[in-house]
Parts: structure tokens; C-alpha cells; sequence
């Protein structure tokens, strides 16, 4: 998994420097969120960093102990 945002996604996704490395990791697709505000991108994006730790973002900083697993709670901004 990976996450990113941008304002040309057709363009972003003509050249993207770690589509092979997904391909070869097995990625077939790829899952696209739509939001017009960007703070609505951000917090989509940060949330779902922080709940899924996506490997092809690379090791995310650990800003504090993480909480058990059963106190896991997602919240997708619409």
C-alpha cells in the first residue's frame, strides 16, 4: 500500500517513480479517494497512514506508544 496526494492525478500516475517496485510486490491496482478540500485530503491521508503504516510510504515516526489493537479506531472523512 501506498499513500499520496496530488493535484494532477492523471499526471502523477503517468510517471510514478514507485509503480514498478509495487508491481513486483504484487500491486494490480490502484484505489483512488476524490476530496475538493485539502484539509479533507490531509486528514484522510494522515489517518490512514497512521491506522494502516502503508510499506511502500517507507517507516512513519512514532509520535507516541501505540494503543492496543481492540482500541483501533478508523474515522474516514467524506
Amino acid at each position: 500500500m501506498f499513500l499520496s496526494r496530488t493535484a494532477n492525478l492523471a499526471k502523477r500516475l503517468a510517471a510514478h517513480e514507485q509503480w514498478p517496485e509495487a508491481q513486483l510486490l504484487g500491486a494490480t491496482h490502484i484505489l483512488v479517494c476524490e476530496h475538493d478540500e485539502r484539509d479533507a485530503r490531509e486528514y484522510v491521508e494522515a489517518d490512514l497512514a497512521q491506522a494502516l503504516r502503508p510499506i511502500m510510504n517507507g517507516p512513519l515516526p512514532e509520535a507516541e506508544p501505540a494503543e492496543p489493537a481492540a482500541a483501533l479506531k478508523l474515522v474516514w472523512a467524506a
